[in-house]
């Protein structure tokens, strides 16, 4: 080692500073630790404690004061160079919330005279704008003034500065980094920069709202799908292929003459897109979207609209008013939109807006202080911290007031934590009374204690939320990971699965086969498959190898049958409903053209369509229960001799129009006969009398009613 020393020192209590001396010469054992600030000399520190290794020199020194994190301190010993004092820790102190967690504005302000800047870095020694109009060549930096709790605030005057990019200078523990501003809403092409405009112009824009409230999550009928994937396959006439006004466009078909985007969704029926995130990811070039694909879980803004979805990526403002146009031509049209938010975690920490203002402090860590990443991306956002806390809420918030969105899928919701989900609902709550909360409630190792987290084992701690149900998933096809493909569950075939069929198909909150998973039925969201994953058709088409692709598909439909006839709430996955194939591949967030909807496929199998669009209509036309003493008195399963899966309901509980309902449920390749208690009305079969003979086809639903 040479004779240059390395110092560090550590703030670790109010009072308490850890230096660690690296040198090959010795620190004399009577040396005085001097305390300084910007004025000058504060004190000698008082030595606690001091130990010694070769070439390291360990102390911990103690202030007789409170050390004033707004100001910058410096440490001298002997006739080694002053170290900067290095404060970064002090978030970790108990109070430290107490003392700056901020309830007033943030972000930029847009007023017609003059802007606004709040920045929130309460352990920053300096904080400057950086800002060049539209018409500059050069950018110009004005220095921002602390005020109270850890708050920046410039005000800027002048008339010109619509469309000017801006970014924030941060200076913490010594070094400068340059940031977008956390709360920005607009940015430009890669969010390169922050982009000054008035959110007034998105606000004012018309607002159509769905027209159709609903009584109950339990009523809503979800079609997950992508803003891209929906419209981008060449198939269809769409023009605006994967952008905003693509997913809109009217009267558009497929090759084959059937209704394709905005129409097939309205021919479909469903009640609600759920769309995979539209906040800002990374890893697609907006300016050359064709070049990359991502599903967009790779977020970089809690705020800002993703750019390659937009017809203009480089205009801030212009995005904002595609994605609303969206909406509102959704909701024109009687479809709810739900977006797919990802606030469990950030696509580079380091890099990101949030941990260039404020180091360490939204990024949850272990009692190592190595990073918990449950998430799998490195960095889990520590969503119990007041301020990481309210930047969800707030871009909660924001969607809901700005947009008028009808609901949130969390992804990866188990991460974050009870307090947060519930304030989220409580809040968008006073802004819409119609939405829907739910999400991945996988009860993930994040370094949050269990009690804490908004995962489905605690959904008693979260009654207005539903939670992706996988046991309604693998109990009905099997075991959904690679390993297990092979593997069948009912709809596959499997008869002896009867009895987890009936629990699935109560909204798994009767206490039958398997204790309740839910407290009431609206809590479970009940699916075959998501984005994730194989497709039904990939996974049946490995566990069912020896069948053929038409029975494949039989069973396809079966599987969005007993969707519909189960308490909970139904999610189909773009293409589902025609069998669409990933090609076995199991995780495409990244891959081009797998994703998208074959309109090919679609035209092929189109009858697929119109039988799932009959239930759908069936569906509809019952009341959904939601209580489990309702839906147990409602509902008996009797698992026949003939391997005929019986359901008997009284119609009275859940439908004015009809008395007694039966479904007879064939999992069989064979043909199965069954003589009925009583005549009924078969479904979907126009001018016909009653039957007392059922003949129920290989791989089937057969729905009778009496009225």
């Amino acid at each position: 080692m040479n004779n240059y020393p390395f110092i560090k020192a550590h703030l670790i209590s109010k009072r308490k500073i850890q230096v660690m001396v690296f040198s090959s010469l010795n620190v004399p054992n009577n040396a005085q630790f001097k305390l300084y600030n910007d004025a000058g000399f504060v004190e000698i520190l008082n030595v606690l404690k001091k130990a010694a290794n070769t070439s390291l020199f360990f102390y911990e020194l103690e202030a007789s004061r409170d050390i004033d994190l707004e100001s910058e301190y410096f440490i001298s010993v002997a006739s080694f160079p002053f170290v900067l004092l290095d404060i970064s820790q002090a978030i970790y102190f108990d109070d430290f919330d107490e003392m700056y967690s901020y309830d007033g504005k943030l972000g930029l302000i847009y007023h017609d005279k003059y802007l606004e800047f709040y920045l929130w870095a309460p352990l920053a020694h300096n904080a400057i704008l950086k800002i060049k109009k539209e018409k500059e060549e050069k950018f110009n930096f004005y220095p921002m003034q602390r005020k109270e709790r850890g708050i920046f605030y410039l005000r800027l005057e002048g008339r010109s500065f619509k469309g000017a990019l801006y970014h924030y200078l941060v200076e913490n523990n010594g070094i400068l980094r340059e940031t977008n501003d956390p709360y920005a809403r607009f940015t430009n092409a890669n969010s390169k920069y922050s982009i000054v405009e008035d959110i007034k112009d998105i606000e004012t824009m018309e607002t159509i709202p769905l027209r159709r409230e609903y009584q109950s999550y339990n009523d809503l009928i979800i079609y997950e799908t992508n803003v891209r994937d929906l419209t981008e396959d060449r198939n269809s006439n769409i023009v605006n292929k994967g952008k905003y006004l693509g997913f809109v466009e009217e009267h558009r078909k497929s090759k084959g003459g059937h209704p394709a985007g905005l129409d097939y969704l309205k021919y479909l029926g469903i009640t609600h897109v759920q769309l995979n995130p539209i906040l800002d990811f990374n890893t697609i070039d907006d300016l050359n979207p064709d070049k990359k694909y991502n599903w967009g879980y790779d977020p970089i803004s809690m705020f800002a609209i993703e750019g390659s979805y937009s017809k203009k990526p480089d205009d801030g403002l212009e995005r904002l008013k595609e994605f609303k146009t969206m909406v509102n031509k959704l909701h024109e049209n009687g479809i709810g939109v739900i977006i797919d938010v990802v606030y469990n975690h950030i696509y580079e920490h380091l890099d990101s807006s949030l941990e260039k203002t404020v180091p360490n402090y939204y990024f949850r860590r272990k009692k190592d202080f190595s990073l918990s990443e449950a998430s799998g991306c490195g960095n889990d956002v520590a969503s119990e911290r007041l301020m990481a806390r309210r930047i969800i809420v707030e871009s909660t918030k924001y969607l809901v007031s700005t947009f008028d969105i009808d609901g949130f899928r969390f992804d990866l919701m188990g991460l974050l934590d009870i307090e947060t989900m519930n304030e989220i609902y409580q809040e968008c709550k006073k802004i819409k009374k119609n939405l829907i909360f739910y999400g991945e409630g996988w009860n993930m190792n994040t370094a949050l204690p269990f009690a804490q987290r908004a995962c489905a084992d605690n959904y008693q701690l979260l009654p207005n939320f539903a939670f992706f149900n996988e046991m309604y998933r693998d109990i009905m096809k099997g075991p959904t990971f690679s390993d297990q493909l092979y593997k069948k569950g009912y709809i596959n075939g499997d008869s002896s699965y009867h009895f987890g069929a009936a629990y699935s198909m109560l909204g798994s909150v009767v206490n039958s086969s398997y204790e309740p998973k839910f407290r009431y039925a609206h809590q479970s969201i009940n699916y075959l498959e998501c984005h994730d994953n194989n497709t039904l058709f990939d996974k049946l088409s490995v566990s069912n190898s020896e069948e053929s692709e038409e029975t494949i598909k039989k069973r396809i439909s079966l599987g969005n049958d007993l969707l519909m006839i189960s308490q909970g709430v139904p999610l189909i996955h773009m293409g589902q409903e025609v069998g669409q194939t990933k090609y076995g591949l199991d995780n495409t967030y990244n891959v081009l053209k797998v994703n998208r909807m074959d309109w090919a496929n679609l035209d092929d199998n189109f009858e697929m369509v119109n039988h799932l669009k009959l239930l759908i209509d069936w569906r509809k036309q019952l009341k959904q229960l939601d209580d489990p003493t309702d839906i147990e008195k409602t509902y008996k399963f009797t698992q026949l001799e003939n391997d005929i899966l019986c359901v008997d309901i009284d119609g009275g509980n859940i439908s004015n129009r009809y008395k007694k309902i039966k479904y007879l449920i064939n999992v069989t390749n064979h043909i199965k006969t069954l003589t009925l208690d009583d005549y009924y009305y078969l479904y979907g079969i126009a001018d016909q009398s009653q039957i007392k003979e059922a003949i129920i086809s290989p791989c089937s639903l057969l729905v009778l009613y009496k009225i």
